[in-house]
């Protein structure tokens, strides 16, 4: 189990995130990633084998003493050493995992039986050692709805030496019985290992992908999509596999339009580091588009909303100074506030600045009559810039929300022009206790990258490139085992 889980990892990574024009998120394993997790794979695949059965074999040979029927039952591995591996990215092909030697021991039990008279026979125990072994194994992974599929294929495993020692019986004798066996053990050795290899790696990996959900859930009605969105991409020397990174809706999940949530070339990597994750701003705006499909990016401010220390509220009297008009068309009657989006916000990622938010929408402000009724005031039309702070804990990215400034016009009024400095000081405290507020409170919980348990991050950096965020890291592997937790380092 151990093994099937850390083989499937191996090969997990690679397949959870070229340039690629229909990816939000890319996950890319360098070559240095991928002897890491060669190293590691090798190392449990050894331990695996060890204890491995190869069943019974059985024959019939010619011999000095006459003509036998023999057999080997039981025949397992008790020792089994990968002691040279590689692996290599086969560029726009897939993976091909090199066993350059290993070594292993078996233990069985030999019967034989003289067929003609006198019908003598024996048994006893053997042990065969196995030397320089040699094969290479060819990963093929694609993308079928939005999943990832592994098929590998072993080949004919080049068996250097045998060594069999016979114990038991006149075993001294039966010596002569051994030119017999071991054609016939070098075949079950290879049709076991070329059967049993790959069944670990794709066994391992659809247990892996079993527990893996190609969704994240936001909230009750938000979710972000890590289906892949295309086969992967391999390079001379890396592996990328591009998920869809889009959040959507539960209830309706719509693609986010083209001219909304453009798409962008992102490069595959961007440092030697073992992994590294490539977000490109087509993710932040496919989330602020389900926000704003959702009605969800909007704030209406009330009078009982506004703090007693306010020097303003929501009373036309606090503006009969300001905005006289108002006044004097309504005088003392409490208002109410309404800033909203009037479009998706869109977000740009660049090398120099970070991501840079711009907001269009709209403020209405409507004077509440005795009655309860609303009759409008006046409109606000323009835009907010907003900054963001990303942060990196664990696997996880969280972001922050800040104001930067406002630029609005007088779109309608039914009090006439007046000069919009004066309300400076009233959308900046609407913006940054009302908007930005509600905008880091949608925010609050973080958003996971698409990785597996089991991995640490190891000196981890998150940088911007144009139109994208990336995260570079080295990675360190802690697999449950038995219900214990190993650190394979």
């Amino acid at each position: 189990l151990e093994m099937i889980k850390i083989t499937g990892l191996l090969f997990l990574f690679v397949l959870l995130g070229s340039v690629i024009a229909d990816a939000g998120v890319k996950t890319t394993l360098t070559q240095n990633g991928l002897n890491y997790l060669t190293e590691v794979g090798s190392a449990a695949l050894s331990k695996e084998l060890t204890n491995y059965p190869l069943g019974a074999i059985t024959g019939v040979a010619s011999t000095p003493v006459g003509k036998i029927a023999w057999q080997l039952l039981f025949m397992q591995m008790i020792g089994f050493s990968l002691t040279q591996t590689s692996i290599e990215v086969v560029e726009n092909s897939g993976l091909k995992f090199i066993i350059g030697e290993c070594d292993a021991v078996l233990t069985m039990e030999w019967h034989y039986k003289r067929l003609e008279w006198p019908h003598v026979g024996d048994k006893g125990i053997a042990i065969v050692a196995v030397h320089r072994m040699s094969s290479t194994v060819q990963v093929a992974i694609t993308e079928q709805n939005g999943k990832p599929v592994v098929h590998s294929v072993a080949d004919t495993f080049n068996i250097g030496q045998i060594l069999i020692k016979l114990h038991g019986g006149a075993s001294w004798l039966y010596r002569i019985f051994v030119d017999a066996f071991e054609p016939e053990i070098r075949k079950a050795i290879n049709e076991n290992l070329v059967k049993a290899i790959p069944q670990f790696i794709d066994g391992g990996l659809a247990g892996i992908l079993a527990t893996l959900p190609m969704t994240v859930p936001i909230d009750q009605h938000i979710e972000l999509n890590y289906a892949l969105s295309a086969n992967p991409v391999w390079g001379a020397n890396y592996m990328t596999i591009p998920d869809a990174g889009e959040f959507l809706q539960i209830a309706n999940p719509t693609p986010c339009p083209g001219n909304i949530c453009p798409q962008h070339p992102t490069p595959d990597t961007v440092s030697q580091q073992m992994m590294q994750f490539v977000l490109s701003d087509f993710v932040p705006n496919s989330f602020t588009k389900v926000l704003f499909d959702m009605s969800r990016l909007g704030v209406v401010i009330r009078p009982t909303d506004v703090p007693s220390w306010s020097p303003l509220n929501l009373n036309t009297s606090s503006y009969k100074n300001i905005i006289p008009a108002l006044y004097n068309k309504w005088p003392n009657h409490l208002m109410q506030i309404r800033l909203y989006c009037s479009q998706a916000p869109s977000t740009t990622f660049s090398a120099a600045g970070g991501p840079s938010i711009i907001a269009i929408g709209k403020l209405e402000l409507a004077v509440i009559q005795p009655d309860g009724s609303l009759v409008p005031a006046f409109t606000l039309s323009g835009n907010a810039s907003l900054s963001a702070t990303v942060k990196l804990s664990g696997q996880d990215l969280s972001v922050q929300i800040g104001f930067v400034r406002s630029v609005y016009f007088l779109e309608s009024s039914q009090i006439g022009t007046f000069p919009l400095s004066v309300l400076n000081d009233a959308i900046y405290d609407m913006f940054t206790k009302g908007l930005v507020p509600l905008a880091n409170a949608l925010l609050s919980e973080p958003i996971p990258l698409p990785t597996v348990q089991g991995i640490t991050f190891n000196n981890p950096s998150l940088g911007w490139g144009a139109g994208y965020l990336y995260v570079s890291t080295d990675i360190t592997l802690n697999i449950p085992a038995n219900g214990k937790a190993i650190a394979i380092n």
